[in-house]
C-alpha cells in the first residue's frame, strides 16, 4: 500500500500562528534596510550600523527558534553555541592556537577576553540558519553536521573578508605559505568548519521538528551573503574576493533552494 502525501495549496503544514512566522520576517525586513543603509552612510557611522546589521541576524535566528522550536529548545541552542564559539575565540584571542594569531580593534564594540562580545552572537546565528537549512535538505544526522558546517563556513568566509578589509580585526604573521587566496588564514577556515561541525553535532541532539519553516533563515543567509559581496566590491573594490564570496555562496543557496523546495 502506498501513501501520497498532499502538498498542495490547501495542505496542513501545523506550526505556530500566521501571525507568529511573521515576525522573524520583520528582522529579515530589518537586516535588509540596515544592510542597504550601509553603502549609503558616512565611514564614521557604518561600523555602529554594522553592529545592528549583525544584531539583527542574530534577532532573526532568535526570534525563529522561538517561534518553531519553543523557548527551551531556542536557549539550550543558543548556550551551546555561544558556548562552544566563545570559548574558540577567546582560546585562540589568547594564545593564537587554532585559527591563527589576530587582532581585534575596538570598532565592533566591547570585548571580553579579547573577543569583540558581538561576534559569539553571529556565530549563533549563522549555526542556526546553517542547522535549519541542512535539515530541510538532508535527514541523515551526519549529512546535516557536514552540510551545515559547509553552509556556515560560507558566511564565515564573507564576514572575514569585510571585517579585515574594514579594519575590524587584522591577520598577524601572514606569509604566502600560511594564507589562502584571499589573504585568510588557511586554518582559519579549516578549524572554523570543525567548530561550527561541533555546534551542530551538539545541536543534533536536539528534538527534531519536521514541519519547521526554514524561510526566514534562508533569506536572511542571502541578504547577509550578497551584502558581504557588495561591501568588498563597492567599498573595498576587491573584484576578485567578491566574485569567491558571491559563488561560494551563491551556489549553496542554489543547491539549497533546488532541493528544498523542488517538492513545494
Amino acid at each position: 500500500m502506498s501513501v501520497r502525501v498532499y502538498r498542495g495549496k490547501h495542505r496542513e503544514l501545523g506550526g505556530p500562528s500566521k501571525g507568529l512566522r511573521l515576525v522573524p520576517w520583520l528582522n529579515v525586513l530589518a537586516l535588509f534596510i540596515s544592510s542597504a543603509l550601509w553603502l549609503f552612510m558616512p565611514a564614521n557611522r557604518q561600523d555602529s550600523l554594522f553592529l545592528f546589521i549583525l544584531i539583527f541576524l542574530f534577532s532573526t535566528a532568535v526570534f525563529h527558534a522561538v517561534i518553531w522550536h519553543g523557548f527551551s529548545w531556542a536557549i539550550t541552542f543558543g548556550i551551546i553555541g555561544y558556548g562552544i564559539s566563545f570559548s574558540a575565540l577567546a582560546l585562540n584571542g589568547s594564545a593564537g592556537i587554532l585559527f591563527g594569531e589576530i587582532a581585534y580593534t575596538y570598532l565592533l564594540g566591547n570585548q571580553l577576553f579579547s573577543v569583540p562580545s558581538i561576534l559569539p552572537l553571529f556565530w549563533v546565528a549563522i549555526s542556526y540558519f546553517a542547522f535549519t537549512m541542512a535539515r530541510r535538505m538532508v535527514y541523515s544526522p551526519i549529512a546535516v553536521v557536514v552540510i551545515g558546517a559547509f553552509i556556515a563556513n560560507s558566511v564565515q568566509f564573507a564576514l572575514e573578508q569585510v571585517a579585515t578589509n574594514a579594519g575590524y580585526w587584522q591577520w598577524l604573521n601572514l606569509t604566502e605559505s600560511t594564507r589562502t587566496f584571499v589573504s585568510i588564514p588557511t586554518r582559519a577556515l579549516v578549524v572554523g568548519f570543525f567548530v561550527f561541525a561541533l555546534i551542530l553535532i551538539m545541536a543534533s541532539q536536539l528534538p527534531r521538528n519536521d514541519k519547521l519553516s526554514s524561510r526566514p533563515p534562508f533569506a536572511a543567509y542571502l541578504i547577509f551573503s550578497f551584502f558581504c559581496s557588495l561591501i568588498v566590491f563597492i567599498e573595498f573594490d576587491l573584484f576578485i574576493n567578491a566574485l569567491w564570496i558571491f559563488s561560494y555562496l551563491g551556489v549553496l543557496a542554489l543547491l539549497y533552494a533546488f532541493i528544498a523546495f523542488k517538492d513545494r
